[in-house]
């Protein structure tokens, strides 16, 4: 196998936050393996800037390259179109998604800026991995740039029934855009069912040459006990109990990016 090549819309390190739940599950990999990850750098820039540079840096065996987002493009393609769509559709929210054409074009001229500059960053032998519903149509666009190369998508969240999916009205290119890959990894066989359901039913005359499979994402169980037990004793932990008496404490979260 050639060098990995991962593509996400976050990349660990960057001005951002870390990419969460993907981090855990490819950072590790990489530091073994090494490869290069490509994506956002989580840095928004004036709109004006006429020209946006591929950054670079190592750490160990790893490269990133990140390029920035434009204030509109942040806007337009990750805070109404992939948060405030894709990820409640996906969800099985369709009541919460609030589409625009405007935010659909952004979110697709991203993707088209993320392939430009992608595929001058590839090797002949390069295996190339995609992550996550912010880049659904980019295996499409490095098929169309000439990329050759095996492309492998994967999904971190649920993937819902046709009839939900097919409330949006793009739907049928975004599953063209991510079947162009050779392979579309799911964490559930009812979410893999379901992908395959819109897929005959949203782009019947297409042929993708994805093969779908199922495979749930693992994580150190070990180390996620040690943080526990660590976390339990920690000063903070104890302040907190004290601080809260006989109240309970509940946590809640209704949106994860």
């Amino acid at each position: 196998m050639g060098r990995l090549v991962v593509v996400s819309n976050r990349v660990p390190g960057a001005a951002a936050p870390q990419a969460g739940g993907l981090a855990v599950a490819l950072e590790d990999l990489l530091r073994h393996r090494g490869g290069l990850w490509f994506g956002w750098s989580g840095t928004v820039v004036d709109d004006a800037t006429t020209s946006i540079p591929v950054r670079r840096r190592e750490s160990g065996a790893t490269s990133f390259a990140t390029i920035d987002l434009a204030e509109s493009e942040y806007q337009g393609f990750y805070n109404r179109f992939a948060n405030g769509v894709l990820w409640p559709l996906l969800h099985g929210m369709p009541e919460q998604i609030h589409y625009r054409d405007d935010d659909a074009a952004a979110y697709q001229a991203v993707n088209r800026r993320f392939a430009d500059a992608l595929v001058p960053l590839l090797g002949a032998d390069d295996v190339i991995w995609i992550h996550d519903y912010h880049l659904f149509p980019l295996p499409a666009l490095l098929r169309a740039r000439g990329v050759r190369n095996p492309i492998g998508f994967f999904l971190h969240v649920p993937f819902p029934p046709p009839e939900t999916l097919a409330l949006l009205p793009c739907a049928g290119a975004l599953l063209r855009g991510v079947l162009a890959a050779d392979l579309v990894g799911v964490q559930t066989e009812a979410d893999r069912r379901n992908l395959a359901a819109a897929t005959a039913r949203l782009t019947p005359t297409a042929r993708p040459q994805a093969h779908l499979g199922v495979f749930p994402v693992e994580i150190d169980a070990r180390a996620f006990a040690n943080l526990a037990e660590a976390s339990a004793r920690a000063p903070q932990t104890r302040r907190l109990r004290r601080g809260l008496g006989s109240q309970r404490l509940m946590i809640g979260i209704d949106r994860l990016d």
